[in-house]
């Protein structure tokens, strides 16, 4: 504001003109308003302010004056641009300095304005490529990085129907394939937040056709000892057909997953009673599966056997009958046997849970019977065992002499002869004598004394023990 004043008194000159000029202040008419804007836009931050003279602006965010560059633009105007802004340029502390030119009022400062920056949500579309197999669902799990996120998507097929452009929380549709070719549907996926798109995604599903196969099983009856193979051979409607199984051992050991065109296992038990192995068997071609099919593999265990001799020595005498008693840890399972003989009669080949035969010696030394016994369980034939029994001959004895008439006070001599080897022991019954006693030996000599008036006699009785 400029005037002119003159002063004019008695006896005074009237002095120079002199201008005032008083600068108008700042008013600042709108503040910068805070902003919410999606991550890589550009944010514009504005003041409006009025005064007499030109304005000079620094913009700053928080302690730090701004510079033009690639992060900023306008830092020196009413207008503050934020290029491309990102999580980093977020904040509440961005203001304006304003001063006027030549620096004769006092500076003026905005209030602060906020930045929020809304991220751009990006997706994850799993999986981002799929085999599935005709009038199969092909399910995408889509997630973000924001949360809250939607999603929408378009669809292109190739050879298929069953896809259809959408939007929700996933994708989840079943596509069919009516040839016998691969075709396939293109899913392009957009997520959105906060009113922010984020780049979309693709998704490309394969339809496949399924096959199907027939199985020749050896043997055809599915039963099988321990230790023997089951063999699998699979024929499909596909060449490039491969199949994948899974097995179920119940007491049964040697099968395993796996994949290929056959199958060939030795199965074993793991314990003395039937098992299974339950196979299921699944055709693929191009990543899409067929109908599973399922075969049982019965397994049978090998028995052993345990033979129980009575005498623990494997010894009987002439005459004697056998007591071998059999038993396995095979329930169930059955004994034959064969008999070789050597100086013995009476042995034979047989079957059952125990062999009892009556064994005589044909000779004057030792004769054997071997029995070899084999188990059998189901058809599985088990490991034979062989026990020998030895048969002792018979005792003979031979008393010299067989009768002797000696005088009271005389003295008996029988000698005692038999097999080699051979004891003897005897019994006595007197009648009218005296001294007359049981006992063993070789020969029988003892003092005999008459009690009487008449022949007394003294009756002894004799028994051989051989071996």
């Amino acid at each position: 504001m400029t005037d002119e004043f003159k002063l004019s008194f008695c006896g005074f000159v009237e002095s120079n003109h002199s201008t005032l000029t008083v600068n108008q202040d700042i008013v600042i008419n709108n503040q910068p308003a805070s902003l919410s804007q999606c991550a890589g836009t550009n944010a514009i931050f504005t003041v409006t302010a009025t005064a007499a003279i030109p304005i000079s602006y620094q913009w700053w965010k928080g302690a730090t004056p701004l510079s033009n560059g690639p992060d900023y633009t306008g830092v020196n105007l009413a207008s503050l641009t934020v290029l491309n802004i990102d999580a980093a340029d977020a904040g509440n502390d961005y203001y304006v300095v304003m001063t006027i030119a030549g620096g004769t009022c006092p500076q003026i400062v905005s209030a602060n304005a906020t930045l929020i920056v809304r991220p751009l949500p990006l997706i994850t579309a799993t999986p981002a490529s799929v085999n599935i197999c005709s009038n199969t669902a092909a399910s995408i799990v889509l997630g973000s990085n924001v949360g809250g996120t939607t999603y929408s998507w378009t669809v292109v097929e190739t050879g298929v129907t069953g896809a259809t452009a959408g939007s929700g929380s996933g994708i989840s549709q079943t596509l069919s394939t009516t040839g016998t070719t691969q075709g396939s549907v293109v899913y392009t996926i957009t997520p959105t937040a906060n009113g922010c798109p984020g780049p979309s995604a693709q998704v490309t599903i394969y339809v496949n056709p399924r096959p199907t196969f027939t199985t020749t099983v050896s043997p055809v009856s599915q039963i099988i000892c321990s230790g023997s193979n089951a063999d699998f051979i699979f024929t499909s409607n596909l060449l490039n057909t491969s199949y994948n199984w899974t097995v179920v051992q119940s007491g049964v050991s040697g099968a395993s997953n796996n994949s290929g065109t056959s199958i060939s296992h030795t199965l074993t038990t793991t314990g003395n009673v039937t098992g299974t192995a339950v196979y299921t068997i699944t055709p693929v071609a191009d990543g899409c599966n067929g109908t599973p099919q399922v075969y049982t593999i019965t397994v049978n265990p090998i028995p052993n056997v345990v033979a129980v001799v009575t005498p623990a020595s494997n010894i009987i005498c002439s005459g004697a009958t056998t007591n071998i008693v059999l038993s396995s840890a095979v329930t169930g399972t059955n004994f034959t046997w064969t008999a070789s003989a050597t100086g013995v009669t009476g042995s034979s080949g047989g079957t059952g849970a125990s062999i009892a035969q009556t064994l005589n010696n044909t000779g004057t030394t030792d004769g054997t019977v071997t029995y070899t016994i084999t188990p059998t369980y189901n058809g599985c034939i088990g490991t034979p065992i062989v026990r020998t029994i030895t048969v002792r001959p018979a005792a003979t004895i031979a008393a010299t002499p067989t009768s002797q008439e000696i005088c009271s006070g005389g003295t008996t001599a029988i000698n005692l002869s038999g097999l080699s080897g051979s004891t003897y022991s005897w019994t006595v019954v007197q009648s009218g004598v005296t001294g007359a006693t049981p006992n063993n030996g070789a020969a029988i000599t003892q003092t005999l004394t008459n009690t009487g008036t008449v022949n007394g006699t003294a009756t002894y009785t004799i028994t051989p023990t051989a071996n």
